[in-house]
């Protein structure tokens, strides 16, 4: 195939770091087609050792079990990658093997088809630590690609055959996969609590967000720096941009006090803002303005 040919990110479970024992069968049995992976496994767990991953000894027979009915005919030398390119191929190796683990525990779904779906295909993400973090339910609709995938490779040798595009079955990469009020956990690239405001950022946000107990919220200001011109500071608990904070946010001799109910430079909030020695000596505390 030409995705297995050409593609860094589609030769992906070259090598089961675990130990696949339970997904059973042999590797090497006469029901299966070399159809150029068994020297390709080869190839990719000596570059694994070479670049100081650390493998499993039956990193060969794993590989070629995972892709035992796929077409891997004019696969590129692993030595034409580099170390880090190789390094994304080992962890969607660990990804896949977690992943058909709890597969298996959360339906009638096959692992040996599981392993040879999600090595044929591409996960998009690939953190073996988003696989504990889901539910089953959250886990099913990718369960079921990587079995439908399996089941056609069995057959026919096309794993790509009817499938729909790529999906992220609800992980994430940055805030921005995310619902409100959720941001994404990065360990796990799931979405979840977040745990500082940093965490909330969206690319597209037109305003900025405020982590607050766990949850991502819209407001107008976190800093000053979110304000503009006339309101130009951020009042702190309502996250509001306000006019002024204190007194000395008002320089203005006419309105020179802060009010502290609408954050406003305001002429008087009492009488004795308004002793200048004319007979406006009173102070309307509803306009706040000095009165008569």
């Amino acid at each position: 195939m030409a995705f297995l040919r050409y593609s860094t990110s589609s030769f992906l479970l070259l090598c089961l770091v675990q130990c696949t024992s339970q997904s059973g069968g042999d590797a090497d049995d006469d029901s299966h087609v070399d159809r150029g992976c068994l020297t390709m496994c080869d190839d990719r767990c000596d570059a694994f050792v070479g670049c100081g991953f650390a493998v499993s000894a039956a990193c060969a027979d794993d590989c070629k079990r995972s892709l035992k009915h796929a077409d891997c005919r004019g696969f590129r030398p692993a030595d034409q990658y580099t170390c880090g390119e190789l390094e994304s191929v080992h962890e969607c190796a660990a990804y896949c093997t977690e992943f058909c683990v709890w597969a298996s525990a959360c339906g009638s779904f096959d692992q040996q088809l599981c392993l040879e779906g999600c090595s044929y295909g591409e996960p998009d993400i690939c953190n073996p630590a988003s696989v504990a973090a889901r539910t089953c339910d959250e886990l099913k609709p990718e369960a079921r690609t990587y079995d439908d995938r399996g089941r056609s490779l069995q057959d026919s040798g096309l794993g790509y055959a009817g499938f729909s595009d790529y999906t992220d079955y609800g992980l994430c990469r940055d805030a921005d996969d995310c619902e409100l009020p959720d941001a994404c956990d990065l360990a796990t690239n799931t979405c979840g609590a977040c745990v500082q405001s940093s965490d909330c950022e969206r690319l597209l946000g037109i305003n900025p967000y405020l982590c607050s107990n766990g949850q991502c919220l819209e407001v107008d200001c976190v800093t000053d720096a979110d304000c503009g011109i006339g309101f130009r500071l951020c009042q702190p608990s309502t996250h509001t941009c306000v006019e002024c904070l204190s007194n000395a946010d008002c320089p203005s001799t006419y309105l020179s006090e802060c009010d502290p109910e609408s954050s406003k430079c305001v002429e008087c909030l009492n009488d004795s803002h308004c002793d200048d020695g004319t007979s406006f000596d009173r102070c309307d505390t509803g306009t706040h303005h000095c009165v008569q």
